[in-house]
């Protein structure tokens, strides 16, 4: 997964790790059905919300959160199933 260096500031990443974390939030190196469930718990959580964070946000690759989770944040995840990163 290749984010932009404004994306992962926003998301909250370093632009300098090979493999930031969304959407694998588990970080076992796969995108699986617990990093999906991560985003969907959070479903329709705004920025101003205590539960809301952005590495569920992830839905914009190419610049800052929209500040809701929503269905596109969940496709950004479920588009990457099984997938891993390699550093």
């Amino acid at each position: 997964m290749s984010w932009t260096n404004l994306a992962e500031f926003s998301i909250g990443t370093d632009p300098c790790d090979a493999c930031p974390a969304p959407p694998d939030n588990s970080g076992d190196g796969l995108v699986l059905s617990n990093d999906v469930f991560f985003i969907t718990s959070r479903f329709f959580l705004t920025s101003s919300d205590t539960n809301y964070t952005p590495l569920a946000d992830i839905g914009n690759l190419t610049g800052p959160r929209d500040g809701i989770i929503l269905s596109n944040d969940v496709f950004a995840a479920t588009s990457r199933f099984f997938t891993g990163c390699t550093p």
